[in-house]
């Protein structure tokens, strides 16, 4: 039983990710009709630093912080990402000190690829012309594609 277990863990963690994953032109034309919007939520997230992860089906809190999550504002925020098409929530990292929108999200606990929109006041590193033809295949990549000032769409593989 064991000898399987380890067989099934080592196919699963060495899978490829081929979702075919949502494309620039897309994400950029649903950002170009609801800029506003776009930045009333960064807004809302930026007034509560303390929300790391929010889905429908689960919120992560920053233990730092004695701060609890209403259910009035998280409905506004899940409400928010719905109209926004952003279907895989938000989250937060150290690796970077904005907020990430993940339209797209694929993958395993060991390791998936995402795919959407991210702001920061911060310009991020490894800013690229296309997202559509990068190919983020090594362990921990992210890549950027500029929008306008402070936001931008990313492609991220963790594995």
């Amino acid at each position: 039983m064991k000898i399987l277990t380890l067989i099934l863990l080592f196919m699963i963690s060495s899978c490829k990710y081929d979702a075919e994953l949502i494309s620039d032109e897309i994400l950029i034309d649903n950002f170009n009709k609801q800029i506003s919007l776009f930045d009333e939520m960064v807004y809302t997230l930026n007034m509560n630093r303390y929300i790391l992860r929010l889905t429908d089906s689960y919120v992560v809190l920053d233990e730092r912080k004695s701060l609890i999550l209403s259910e009035d504002l998280k409905k506004e925020i899940l409400d928010k990402l719905i109209k926004l098409k952003v279907k895989n929530g938000i989250s937060r990292n150290e690796d970077f000190p904005g907020v990430f929108l993940h339209v797209q999200s694929s993958g395993y606990v060991t390791g998936g690829i995402s795919k959407g929109y991210y702001y920061s006041r911060n310009p991020p590193s490894n800013i690229v012309d296309s997202l559509n033809n990068y190919k983020v295949w090594k362990k921990n990549d992210t890549a950027f594609y500029r929008l306008q000032h402070g936001w931008y769409m990313f492609l991220q593989y963790s594995g």
